[in-house]
């Protein structure tokens, strides 16, 4: 059954390669898979569903913006420890996006999927560790959120309009 409802789509990515590369196979997936349960944890603990993972990728949707930025920071704080152990140390990168989201059979769609996915594999992919959002998403966060956030990059879209990432900081440490 298809429905459309407004909802935060996160994508986060491990960019994983460079551990495959230079481990063994099992080993890397394994590694691979343990992070992706702390990425799991993170959209649990913050009421969100894992949509699919793919790979050394997470896609996730959460009922509003806050939700997923705080699910983003526990994200990146779960998985920091596991980073030791990954050659080169953490590559993880994590974009969401606010919108009009589809869902079918457990599925998402829509645009807001892919500007989920720019932020992801855009501004966030050029600097590992990062939170990545769009400005719909950025308008809904509470100001001790929102206020920390600075502009790292516009794209211009189909109808000629902008949209406009912002880099959510984070700091290691408890959450």
């Amino acid at each position: 059954m298809r429905s459309t409802s407004d909802g935060a789509v996160l994508f986060a990515n491990l960019n994983a390669d460079p551990v495959y590369e230079q481990l063994e196979e099992s080993n890397a997936f394994q590694l691979v898979n343990n992070a992706l349960g702390a990425l799991r944890s993170g959209v649990n603990a913050h009421s969100g569903r894992v949509v699919k993972t793919i790979g050394d990728e997470l896609l996730a949707l959460f009922p509003d913006g806050p939700q997923a930025a705080r699910a983003a920071i526990d994200m990146h704080r779960g998985f920091a420890a596991q980073a030791l152990a990954w050659p080169g140390g953490s590559r993880l990168t994590i974009g969401f996006a606010w919108g009009p989201v589809i869902t079918e059979d457990g599925d998402v769609f829509g645009d807001v999927v892919g500007i989920a996915a720019n932020a992801n594999n855009g501004p966030a992919r050029k600097k590992p560790g990062t939170i990545v959002m769009d400005g719909a998403a950025l308008e809904r966060l509470p100001a001790p959120l929102s206020g920390t956030c600075r502009l790292i990059h516009s794209l211009k879209v189909r109808n000629g309009s902008a949209i406009q990432f912002y880099e959510l900081p984070w700091m290691p440490g408890p959450t």
